[in-house]
């Protein structure tokens, strides 16, 4: 077994132990883990971004890939709230999947801006792939894509 493929395999058993213990009671089907909402398109996941985005202050989403499912969000909350700059008061501390779309709604706290090599290294420490982050500034929906290591 290669070693990408061992941490690749150790990320999955976490994400299965993470939702035990957080209470879900049972371990997630293989369908619950592949794939419940299919991958949309980049097309269809931007005008997303662009909705949500139009006009909020303090939110930044996030899309990595295989962020597929409810249960997914429990690993991804756990390492994204600990940012610095994340609001933890907000609902779901301050970390909410949008399944459907793959977009991970970052809420920040006042007058801080999202540090994305934080971002970055917290959705690997989850166990997902970074691809892109969407912010609104000066009334346009802007991208940063992740260059993979």
């Amino acid at each position: 077994m290669s070693l990408e493929l061992g941490r690749n395999v150790v990320k999955r058993l976490l994400l299965i132990v993470t939702v035990l213990v957080a209470g879900c009671g049972s371990i997630p089907s293989e369908s619950a883990l592949n794939n419940p909402y299919k991958e949309v398109n980049v097309q269809t996941r931007d005008v997303e971004a662009k909705r949500v985005l139009t006009g909020s202050q303090n939110l930044v989403l996030v899309y990595a890939r295989g962020l597929c499912c409810p249960s997914c969000s429990l690993g991804v909350r756990k390492t994204m709230s600990r940012l610095s700059f994340v609001n933890t008061d907000a609902p779901k501390k301050g970390i909410i999947l949008d399944a459907e779309h793959q977009l991970v709604h970052v809420t920040l706290r006042s007058n801080t801006k999202a540090n994305s090599a934080d971002i970055w290294q917290a959705v690997e420490d989850a166990g997902y792939d970074p691809v892109t982050i969407y912010t609104f500034n000066a009334g346009a929906v802007g991208t940063e894509h992740h260059q993979s290591k």
